[in-house]
């Protein structure tokens, strides 16, 4: 995860909690020390068309959408 301050990717997870269907995350960068706190919700995966094989039905690339929120 990428910090929103200074861009570095050398961020730690410092505290974490399941809330109802997401996941909260309190990061940490190492470099600048901002802190910052992130939700976690998984994808949501759209039923297959009949007749479509699993390779072609709609499936999100990404495990999770992120919703960052600078403090």
């Amino acid at each position: 995860m990428n910090c929103p301050k200074c861009g570095e990717n050398k961020t730690v997870v410092v505290d974490k909690r399941h809330v109802g269907p997401m996941n909260w995350r309190r990061r940490l960068c190492g470099p600048c020390g901002h802190r910052f706190t992130t939700y976690e919700r998984p994808a949501e995966e759209k039923p297959q068309h009949l007749g479509q094989s699993p390779s072609e039905g709609h499936k999100s690339i990404d495990a999770g959408k992120y919703l960052m929120i600078g403090k």
